[in-house]
């Protein structure tokens, strides 16, 4: 989050030449404006990248663990006619293409667990199917 809000800040001050609106005097002195706007964004830049050495700028669409589980639940609902427990993490998962990720299946009538790959196919934006694979063996 406030990663965020520093990047939005730099864009901020880098596009408007400051935080504060410029002055009537400023408008009409071009020269200064420049000189002051290159000083300020290179003032700032290295604020800002000294304070987001723990950011990461990521432009991957993501999803919800949650949301990839009821695919996953679904398509295997639709295959044997059972609809399994699917647990697939806590953290947001990269949506992309062929992308195939570990989530746990649980029977719901044993409660037998079992490993499952999950790859994602037909992406379009933040739309998506899977594929599942559950393994033969189960978890121990």
């Amino acid at each position: 989050m406030a990663c965020a809000v520093i990047h939005r800040l730099l864009l901020r001050a880098i596009v408007t030449g400051g935080l504060t609106a410029m002055s009537q005097e400023e408008k009409f002195v071009p020269r200064l404006i420049s000189i002051r706007r290159l000083l300020l964004s290179s003032l700032l830049l290295g604020v800002v990248a000294g304070s987001m050495s723990g950011c990461t700028i990521s432009t991957s669409l993501t999803v919800a663990p949650t949301q990839v589980a009821e695919a996953a639940a679904t398509a295997l609902e639709e295959t044997v006619g059972v609809r399994p427990k699917m647990d697939c993490g806590d953290e947001a998962i990269e949506l992309a293409e062929a992308k195939t990720i570990v989530c746990l299946l649980t029977d719901p009538s044993t409660g037998t667990q079992f490993d499952s790959m999950v790859t994602f196919r037909e992406v379009a934006g933040g739309d998506f199917k899977v594929d599942v694979e559950v393994s033969s063996a189960p978890k121990r």
